[in-house]
């Protein structure tokens, strides 16, 4: 950073310690930065400080000052909805699992099983209907 920009800071006395020896050091080398110091200074000393009317502040407050909007709120929402459907499944799941009728309905479709002397039968069944029908 270009030393030289720091001049304001240091006329108002705005830097820490650190900072200020720098700049310091720096004044000793670079005669613009002296004569511009004098101008400042000199500048500084004569303009009083003077604050905005109250009312001017405080407009400039509202204007600049983060109010919530409807997108933090759909946030929050978001959040909650996504725990609500989380806990639905888990009482759905917890359901389901615990319903006698699940054992009624699905029970046929566990004593269907194939064996591979099955599958090889209706394999060589459909050879030879191939032979027979597509010759």
């Amino acid at each position: 950073m270009n030393m030289c920009n720091n001049l304001p800071l240091y006329t108002y006395n705005e830097m820490n310690k650190d900072e200020k020896e720098q700049f310091e050091k720096h004044l000793k080398g670079c005669k613009e930065c002296r004569e511009n110091l004098k101008t400042c200074s000199s500048l500084k000393n004569s303009l009083p400080l003077q604050s905005a009317p109250l009312n001017v502040i405080n407009n400039i407050f509202d204007k600049t000052t983060r109010k919530p909007h409807f997108f933090s709120y759909v946030k929050t929402w978001k959040i909650g909805l996504a725990a609500a459907a989380c806990l639905m499944i888990a009482v759905f799941s917890v359901i389901s699992h615990n319903n006698t009728n699940y054992n009624k309905i699905y029970a046929p479709y566990d004593r269907l099983s194939i064996s591979y002397e099955d599958i090889y039968n209706i394999d060589s069944e459909l050879d030879e209907f191939e032979n027979v029908f597509l010759a």
